[in-house]
């Protein structure tokens, strides 16, 4: 499989009953119709590598090796998510969504590993040219949407700020202006989130594990969001730690 082709797919955060379980998969291969988790109607489009970890510790560990981001926050079930894009009135609600903040690893300059990096599965090797890793110097908000196979993800920098709606709700807002701790006003008028849907045929939305530089500033794959609240069962600074 080629480095640029790797895939990870967190089949835990779609799943529960998938507990501590991810997957390697090479997008290029995912062209068949897929019957299950595992399973390919055309046979070849499978997981390359499936891992079931012990702990949870050592999932994020694992995962954070090929994302070079680390789960900081990691809420199972939220209540509700609401979401309106941007010029339209139509409203989108997701129940018991799994909630979590990714922050970046580390910040690794060109020159700290080979030009050449292999990870090596059980039968399966990811190998090829490893680009510079850099990650986002901000955390990112990661919302997956349970069985449809979906996540939306958004930057937590200083364009956005969070307002609590009393004791379980919270809103993402566009800054509007400056505060102790930020003097920017955001660049965007809403709240910009990528809705990240799997391409036919193919169960659950991965991520790409071939080492590119993530970006902070969005695209046009990021969309324009009105609205952006989350419900959360019980107060956020309740929930217990990870482990």
């Amino acid at each position: 499989m080629k480095a640029d082709n790797a895939q990870l797919v967190p089949a835990y955060a779609y799943n529960p009953l998938l507990i501590n379980v991810v997957y390697i998969r090479d997008k290029e291969a995912d062209k068949g119709t897929t019957t299950g988790y595992g399973q390919s109607a055309r046979g070849s489009c499978g997981p390359s590598g499936i891992y079931r970890f012990g702990t949870r510790k050592e999932l994020f560990d694992f995962q954070a090796k090929l994302t070079g981001e680390k789960v900081v926050l990691d809420i199972t079930s939220v209540r509700t998510v609401k979401l309106c894009k941007a010029n339209t009135w139509v409203n989108y609600q997701f129940s018991s969504a799994r909630l979590q903040i990714w922050h970046e690893v580390e910040v690794r300059s060109k020159g700290s590993h080979s030009d050449v990096a292999s990870f090596v599965t059980a039968g399966t090797a990811l190998s090829g040219p490893l680009r510079e890793r850099l990650v986002a110097n901000a955390s990112r908000l990661l919302l997956y949407l349970g069985r449809s196979g979906e996540y939306i993800t958004l930057f937590i920098t200083d364009d956005l700020e969070v307002k609590t709606d009393g004791p379980t709700l919270v809103k993402l807002k566009p800054r509007k202006g400056p505060t102790p701790f930020s003097r920017k006003v955001s660049r965007w008028q809403w709240v910009k989130a990528k809705h990240v849907k799997p391409p036919q045929g193919v169960e659950s939305a991965a991520f790409d594990i071939h080492g590119k530089v993530v970006e902070v500033d969005v695209g046009s794959e990021y969309e324009s969001y009105k609205t952006f609240e989350i419900e959360f069962e019980n107060p956020p600074n309740h929930h217990p730690a990870n482990h």
